[in-house]
Protein backbone atom coordinates (compact mmCIF):
# COMPACT_ATOMS: atom_id res chain seq x y z
CA UNK A 1 0.00 0.00 0.00
CA UNK A 2 1.34 3.27 -1.04
CA UNK A 3 2.64 5.38 2.08
CA UNK A 4 0.80 8.14 1.15
CA UNK A 5 -2.91 6.24 1.55
CA UNK A 6 -1.58 5.48 4.80
CA UNK A 7 -0.93 9.15 5.69
CA UNK A 8 -4.06 9.70 5.26
CA UNK A 9 -5.43 7.24 7.74
CA UNK A 10 -5.53 9.51 10.47
CA UNK A 11 -7.21 12.68 8.99
CA UNK A 12 -9.73 10.66 7.05
CA UNK A 13 -10.82 8.73 10.08
CA UNK A 14 -11.46 12.45 12.15
CA UNK A 15 -13.79 13.33 9.44
CA UNK A 16 -15.70 9.99 9.54
CA UNK A 17 -15.66 10.28 13.27
CA UNK A 18 -16.44 13.97 12.93
CA UNK A 19 -19.53 13.00 10.30
CA UNK A 20 -20.71 10.38 13.05
CA UNK A 21 -20.95 13.23 15.61
CA UNK A 22 -19.36 11.44 17.51
CA UNK A 23 -16.37 13.04 20.12
CA UNK A 24 -13.00 11.73 21.13
CA UNK A 25 -13.89 10.75 24.37
CA UNK A 26 -16.80 8.95 23.17
CA UNK A 27 -14.77 6.23 20.67
CA UNK A 28 -11.81 6.44 23.09
CA UNK A 29 -11.42 3.80 26.05
CA UNK A 30 -9.85 1.04 27.20
CA UNK A 31 -7.33 0.53 24.08
CA UNK A 32 -6.32 4.10 23.57
CA UNK A 33 -6.60 7.36 24.75
CA UNK A 34 -7.73 10.80 23.88
CA UNK A 35 -4.35 12.06 23.58
CA UNK A 36 -2.95 8.76 21.42
CA UNK A 37 -6.54 8.80 19.23
CA UNK A 38 -5.93 13.25 19.11
CA UNK A 39 -2.55 12.29 18.07
CA UNK A 40 -3.53 9.55 15.01
CA UNK A 41 -5.93 11.57 13.39
CA UNK A 42 -3.70 14.97 13.04
CA UNK A 43 -1.07 12.42 11.84
CA UNK A 44 1.57 13.19 14.42
CA UNK A 45 1.81 8.97 15.23
CA UNK A 46 0.39 5.65 14.66
CA UNK A 47 -1.47 3.48 16.33
CA UNK A 48 -1.41 -0.32 15.77
CA UNK A 49 -3.94 -2.10 13.77
CA UNK A 50 -5.68 -3.83 16.26
CA UNK A 51 -6.92 -0.50 18.16
CA UNK A 52 -7.48 0.88 14.73
CA UNK A 53 -9.87 -1.81 13.80
CA UNK A 54 -10.99 -1.61 17.33
CA UNK A 55 -11.31 2.84 16.51
CA UNK A 56 -13.30 1.81 13.75
CA UNK A 57 -15.96 -0.34 15.37
CA UNK A 58 -16.94 2.56 17.91
CA UNK A 59 -17.79 4.70 15.12
CA UNK A 60 -19.98 2.34 13.38
CA UNK A 61 -17.27 2.13 9.99
CA UNK A 62 -16.28 -1.22 8.34
CA UNK A 63 -12.88 -1.67 7.23
CA UNK A 64 -14.28 -1.93 3.57
CA UNK A 65 -15.74 1.25 4.26
CA UNK A 66 -12.88 2.86 5.81
CA UNK A 67 -10.66 1.97 2.41
CA UNK A 68 -13.14 3.49 0.51
CA UNK A 69 -12.77 6.84 1.77
CA UNK A 70 -8.94 6.94 2.48
CA UNK A 71 -8.98 6.22 -1.14
CA UNK A 72 -10.74 9.52 -2.31
CA UNK A 73 -14.08 6.74 -2.35
CA UNK A 74 -12.64 5.45 -5.77
CA UNK A 75 -12.58 1.71 -6.78
CA UNK A 76 -9.51 -0.25 -5.56
CA UNK A 77 -7.65 -1.33 -8.29
CA UNK A 78 -8.87 -4.72 -8.54
CA UNK A 79 -12.42 -3.79 -8.95
CA UNK A 80 -11.30 -1.47 -11.76
CA UNK A 81 -9.03 -3.80 -13.42
CA UNK A 82 -11.84 -6.80 -13.47
CA UNK A 83 -14.37 -3.83 -14.66
CA UNK A 84 -11.81 -3.47 -17.15
CA UNK A 85 -11.42 -6.93 -18.24
CA UNK A 86 -15.10 -7.44 -18.48
CA UNK A 87 -16.26 -4.60 -20.71
CA UNK A 88 -13.24 -5.18 -22.77
CA UNK A 89 -13.65 -9.57 -23.56
CA UNK A 90 -17.37 -8.46 -23.56
CA UNK A 91 -16.49 -5.70 -26.63
CA UNK A 92 -14.11 -8.76 -27.93
CA UNK A 93 -11.53 -5.96 -27.98
CA UNK A 94 -7.96 -7.58 -28.24
CA UNK A 95 -6.11 -4.78 -28.58
CA UNK A 96 -6.97 -3.15 -24.95
CA UNK A 97 -6.99 -6.42 -23.31
CA UNK A 98 -3.11 -6.60 -24.63
CA UNK A 99 -2.63 -3.23 -23.07
CA UNK A 100 -3.61 -4.18 -19.99
CA UNK A 101 -0.90 -6.95 -20.36
CA UNK A 102 1.68 -4.40 -21.20
CA UNK A 103 1.03 -2.10 -18.21
CA UNK A 104 0.74 -5.38 -15.69
CA UNK A 105 4.26 -6.07 -17.49
CA UNK A 106 5.52 -2.45 -16.63
CA UNK A 107 4.41 -3.11 -12.72
CA UNK A 108 6.00 -6.62 -12.64
CA UNK A 109 9.08 -4.84 -13.23
CA UNK A 110 9.08 -2.20 -11.67
CA UNK A 111 8.56 -4.46 -8.62
CA UNK A 112 4.88 -3.44 -7.36
CA UNK A 113 2.53 -5.79 -6.80
CA UNK A 114 4.18 -8.48 -8.90
CA UNK A 115 2.01 -11.71 -7.71
CA UNK A 116 -0.62 -9.94 -8.57
CA UNK A 117 -0.02 -8.79 -11.86
CA UNK A 118 1.33 -12.21 -12.73
CA UNK A 119 -1.73 -13.61 -12.00
CA UNK A 120 -3.74 -11.00 -13.85
CA UNK A 121 -1.87 -10.95 -16.72
CA UNK A 122 -2.55 -14.86 -17.08
CA UNK A 123 -5.54 -14.74 -16.15
CA UNK A 124 -6.34 -12.00 -19.11
CA UNK A 125 -4.28 -14.03 -21.58
CA UNK A 126 -6.27 -16.87 -21.07
CA UNK A 127 -9.10 -14.88 -22.27
CA UNK A 128 -7.40 -13.30 -25.17
CA UNK A 129 -6.66 -17.03 -26.53
CA UNK A 130 -10.57 -17.66 -25.82
CA UNK A 131 -11.42 -14.57 -28.25
CA UNK A 132 -8.71 -15.58 -30.80
CA UNK A 133 -6.99 -18.89 -31.11
CA UNK A 134 -4.48 -17.60 -32.59
CA UNK A 135 -3.24 -16.06 -29.45
CA UNK A 136 0.02 -17.18 -28.26
CA UNK A 137 0.37 -20.60 -26.27
CA UNK A 138 -1.84 -20.03 -23.17
CA UNK A 139 -1.11 -23.57 -21.43
CA UNK A 140 1.70 -22.19 -19.06
CA UNK A 141 -0.82 -19.38 -18.21
CA UNK A 142 -3.23 -21.99 -17.04
CA UNK A 143 -0.81 -23.87 -14.95
CA UNK A 144 0.34 -20.65 -13.45
CA UNK A 145 -3.36 -20.04 -12.62
CA UNK A 146 -4.03 -23.50 -11.25
CA UNK A 147 -1.08 -24.02 -9.21
CA UNK A 148 -1.82 -21.00 -7.53
CA UNK A 149 -4.99 -21.54 -6.39
CA UNK A 150 -4.57 -25.14 -5.44
CA UNK A 151 -1.55 -24.32 -3.38
CA UNK A 152 -4.00 -20.95 -1.79
CA UNK A 153 -5.75 -23.02 0.95
CA UNK A 154 -8.31 -20.53 1.25
CA UNK A 155 -9.33 -18.68 -1.94
CA UNK A 156 -11.05 -15.03 -0.77
CA UNK A 157 -12.37 -12.16 -3.52
CA UNK A 158 -9.01 -12.23 -5.16
CA UNK A 159 -9.01 -15.43 -6.15
CA UNK A 160 -12.18 -16.18 -7.04
CA UNK A 161 -11.85 -13.16 -9.58
CA UNK A 162 -9.36 -15.66 -11.25
CA UNK A 163 -11.56 -18.60 -11.29
CA UNK A 164 -14.32 -16.62 -12.25
CA UNK A 165 -13.32 -14.80 -14.95
CA UNK A 166 -11.59 -18.10 -16.84
CA UNK A 167 -14.28 -21.02 -15.83
CA UNK A 168 -15.57 -20.84 -19.61
CA UNK A 169 -11.93 -21.16 -21.81
CA UNK A 170 -10.73 -24.04 -19.32
CA UNK A 171 -10.34 -27.06 -20.31
CA UNK A 172 -12.55 -29.79 -18.57
CA UNK A 173 -9.46 -31.43 -16.65
CA UNK A 174 -8.55 -27.90 -14.63
CA UNK A 175 -12.58 -26.93 -14.50
CA UNK A 176 -13.43 -30.06 -12.70
CA UNK A 177 -10.47 -30.00 -10.35
CA UNK A 178 -10.80 -26.19 -9.70
CA UNK A 179 -14.31 -26.48 -9.48
CA UNK A 180 -14.23 -28.80 -6.92
CA UNK A 181 -11.37 -27.16 -4.61
CA UNK A 182 -13.64 -23.74 -5.29
CA UNK A 183 -16.00 -25.30 -3.14
CA UNK A 184 -13.23 -26.70 -0.22
CA UNK A 185 -11.42 -23.66 0.26
CA UNK A 186 -14.20 -21.37 0.19
CA UNK A 187 -15.33 -22.65 3.43
CA UNK A 188 -14.37 -19.55 5.76
CA UNK A 189 -15.67 -16.98 3.55
CA UNK A 190 -18.98 -18.37 2.03
CA UNK A 191 -21.46 -16.85 4.15
CA UNK A 192 -19.71 -13.06 3.50
CA UNK A 193 -22.69 -11.85 1.26
CA UNK A 194 -20.37 -10.63 -1.71
CA UNK A 195 -18.42 -14.00 -2.00
CA UNK A 196 -21.03 -15.62 -1.71
CA UNK A 197 -23.32 -14.31 -4.74
CA UNK A 198 -19.45 -14.89 -6.60
CA UNK A 199 -19.42 -18.59 -5.27
CA UNK A 200 -23.10 -19.18 -6.56
CA UNK A 201 -22.38 -17.36 -10.14
CA UNK A 202 -19.30 -18.98 -10.59
CA UNK A 203 -20.92 -22.59 -10.24
CA UNK A 204 -23.67 -21.71 -11.98
CA UNK A 205 -21.28 -21.29 -15.18
CA UNK A 206 -18.98 -24.55 -14.02
CA UNK A 207 -22.50 -25.81 -14.84
CA UNK A 208 -23.61 -24.36 -18.19
CA UNK A 209 -19.83 -25.59 -19.37
CA UNK A 210 -20.67 -28.89 -18.49
CA UNK A 211 -24.16 -29.11 -19.64
CA UNK A 212 -22.31 -27.56 -23.16
CA UNK A 213 -19.50 -30.08 -23.25
CA UNK A 214 -21.80 -32.98 -22.47
CA UNK A 215 -19.87 -33.55 -19.34
CA UNK A 216 -23.72 -34.57 -17.76
CA UNK A 217 -21.95 -36.87 -14.21
CA UNK A 218 -20.25 -33.50 -13.64
CA UNK A 219 -23.33 -31.35 -14.21
CA UNK A 220 -24.88 -33.66 -11.81
CA UNK A 221 -22.66 -33.22 -9.43
CA UNK A 222 -22.01 -29.31 -9.14
CA UNK A 223 -25.75 -29.02 -9.69
CA UNK A 224 -26.24 -30.89 -6.37
CA UNK A 225 -23.59 -28.70 -5.28
CA UNK A 226 -24.97 -25.35 -6.34
CA UNK A 227 -28.48 -26.55 -4.92
CA UNK A 228 -26.88 -26.37 -1.40
CA UNK A 229 -25.37 -23.09 -1.78
CA UNK A 230 -28.39 -21.44 -2.97
CA UNK A 231 -30.37 -21.50 0.44
CA UNK A 232 -31.54 -17.89 0.42
CA UNK A 233 -34.81 -16.94 -0.61
CA UNK A 234 -33.94 -13.56 -1.74
CA UNK A 235 -30.87 -14.99 -4.66
CA UNK A 236 -33.68 -15.11 -6.94
CA UNK A 237 -31.74 -14.40 -10.39
CA UNK A 238 -29.24 -17.42 -9.24
CA UNK A 239 -32.16 -19.76 -8.47
CA UNK A 240 -34.26 -19.12 -11.56
CA UNK A 241 -31.03 -20.00 -13.89
CA UNK A 242 -30.84 -22.86 -11.46
CA UNK A 243 -33.41 -23.70 -11.95
CA UNK A 244 -33.33 -23.45 -15.41
CA UNK A 245 -29.59 -25.55 -15.83
CA UNK A 246 -32.16 -28.37 -13.97
CA UNK A 247 -34.37 -28.42 -16.17
CA UNK A 248 -31.61 -28.54 -18.96
CA UNK A 249 -29.27 -31.45 -17.51
CA UNK A 250 -33.31 -33.65 -17.02
CA UNK A 251 -33.80 -32.13 -20.96
CA UNK A 252 -30.01 -34.10 -21.93
CA UNK A 253 -30.85 -37.40 -19.93
CA UNK A 254 -33.99 -38.31 -21.25
CA UNK A 255 -36.03 -36.84 -18.93
CA UNK A 256 -37.25 -34.23 -21.57
CA UNK A 257 -40.60 -33.45 -20.38
CA UNK A 258 -39.88 -32.74 -16.47
CA UNK A 259 -37.00 -30.67 -18.52
CA UNK A 260 -38.91 -28.90 -20.34
CA UNK A 261 -41.25 -27.79 -17.60
CA UNK A 262 -38.20 -26.45 -15.50
CA UNK A 263 -36.90 -24.34 -18.49
CA UNK A 264 -40.16 -22.89 -19.73
CA UNK A 265 -41.01 -22.05 -15.87
CA UNK A 266 -37.52 -20.31 -15.62
CA UNK A 267 -38.16 -18.02 -18.64
CA UNK A 268 -41.37 -17.65 -17.61
CA UNK A 269 -39.97 -16.16 -14.16
CA UNK A 270 -37.89 -13.77 -15.78
CA UNK A 271 -40.29 -12.96 -18.17
CA UNK A 272 -42.72 -11.96 -15.27
CA UNK A 273 -39.55 -9.59 -13.63
CA UNK A 274 -39.53 -7.66 -16.59
CA UNK A 275 -36.20 -9.14 -17.41
CA UNK A 276 -37.03 -9.50 -21.12
CA UNK A 277 -33.09 -10.03 -22.27
CA UNK A 278 -32.52 -12.61 -20.23
CA UNK A 279 -35.69 -14.48 -20.68
CA UNK A 280 -35.14 -14.13 -24.34
CA UNK A 281 -31.58 -15.52 -24.13
CA UNK A 282 -32.60 -18.48 -22.74
CA UNK A 283 -35.57 -19.37 -24.58
CA UNK A 284 -33.12 -19.44 -27.79
CA UNK A 285 -31.03 -21.56 -25.87
CA UNK A 286 -34.03 -23.85 -25.41
CA UNK A 287 -34.93 -24.17 -29.00
CA UNK A 288 -31.36 -25.04 -30.15
CA UNK A 289 -31.33 -27.53 -27.30
CA UNK A 290 -34.80 -28.90 -29.13
CA UNK A 291 -32.92 -28.85 -32.40
CA UNK A 292 -30.04 -30.74 -30.84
Amino acid sequence: MDNELIENFGPIFRELREAKNMSLSSVSGEHFSISQLSKFELGVSDIASWKLFSALEAINVTSEEFMVAVRGYKIEPIEELIMKVFQYYTEKDARKLLNLITNGKENIEAGYRKQFYELTNAMIEVLLHDLDENFEDVLPAKKKLSEYLLRTEQWGRFELVLFGNVVGALESQFLWILGQELIARTEYYKNLPKHKTMINRILLNIILVCLTQKEFDKAEFFLKQAESFLDDETELYERCVFLYYEGYYLFSVNEKEQGMEKMKKAVSVFETLGSINLAENFRNNTEELIKG
